[in-house]
């Protein structure tokens, strides 16, 4: 499925998605986890896996600064966290051999997971509100559930919005682009004698 998809349609999936957060939306709902998903499952050269969602983070997180007016909004003291679980769900991604329903979710839910642990521990790191000790951590960790959930999207628990947009954003990624390849991919038509 990889060879089927051109660049050019993998790379402005990406960007579409990457450009999505700066329309408003819900509190953690937001395409990081499925860009990444999607771009180490789909792009058969793995540089760009890593490269084009980066890129694309990079650029729409400049353009978050600059509509908030305060580019320390989009680079923040957990920056390189956030790219750090960004890259860890696309490694996780790349090792999808084929692009199905399960292996697609699988990473996603993974993902979602990883950005939760790695974006925290971050803040943790590098905060100053916790101390440094396994409590500090921990406690962390539980401050931090509350930022995963709304009102609206509590029935979702745990990482709410976070895991339901991963879900949503990856399933609109993953279709968009087998809707790309229905079009774009000549149909050979066998006559039978």
């Amino acid at each position: 499925m990889k060879s089927q998809h051109s660049t050019i349609v993998l790379v402005g999936l990406i960007v579409v998605a990457a450009l999505s957060r700066l329309i408003p939306h819900p509190f953690n709902f937001t395409p990081i986890t499925a860009i990444a998903v999607f771009g180490g499952a789909m792009f058969a050269n793995k540089r760009f896996s890593y490269i084009v969602p980066m890129l694309a983070m990079i650029v729409s997180d400049v353009l978050l600064g600059i509509l908030k007016s305060d580019i320390g909004y989009a680079f923040h003291d957990t920056t390189l966290f956030v790219y750090g679980a960004l890259a860890l769900t696309v490694w996780l991604a790349t090792s999808i051999k084929e692009v199905t329903f399960g292996s697609v979710a699988a990473r996603t839910l993974v993902g979602s997971l990883l950005f939760f642990v790695v974006t925290n521990f971050g803040v943790w790191m590098v905060s100053g509100m916790y101390p440094m000790s396994v409590s500090g951590l921990v406690q962390c960790f539980a401050m931090a559930i509350p930022f995963y959930s709304t009102d609206a999207f509590a029935a979702f628990s745990l990482l709410g919005n976070q895991i339901f947009g991963d879900v949503v954003y990856t399933g609109l990624i993953f279709g968009l682009a087998y809707v790309a390849s229905m079009v774009t991919t000549p149909k050979v038509i066998s006559a039978k004698n």
